[in-house]
């Protein structure tokens, strides 16, 4: 029973870990200067890393040494996204997602 409730407990830790970067927005300018908002996630990876994705861009993910660094990082990534959708005169995914734990 004790490696359940251990378990669990790291498991809550985790899932508010996670709830609370899946909150961080990302403002990036976009075509004539307006800055959209775009919802990242953000978990540690391997070797320390800190990914960042941003799930509305697909394939739009991005790394860092530590957690502001994925930020500035993805920050980046999504304004290069969406500026070469623009260049290529494509249509840019509009953010729309929501955002829930599912206890298992």
């Amino acid at each position: 029973m004790s490696i359940f409730i251990d378990s669990f407990n790291k498991l809550k830790i985790r899932t508010v870990t996670i709830l609370i970067t899946l909150i961080i927005q990302c403002l990036t300018p976009c075509k004539g200067g307006i800055i959209s908002m775009r919802e990242v996630i953000i978990y540690q990876g391997e070797n320390s890393y800190w990914v960042a994705e941003c799930p509305s861009l697909p394939g739009c993910v991005s790394q860092g040494k530590n957690r502001e660094d994925a930020i500035k990082n993805i920050k980046e990534a999504i304004s290069c996204y969406i500026h070469a959708l623009e260049q290529d005169n494509l249509p840019v995914p509009e953010e729309r997602f929501d955002i829930m734990v599912v206890a298992v």
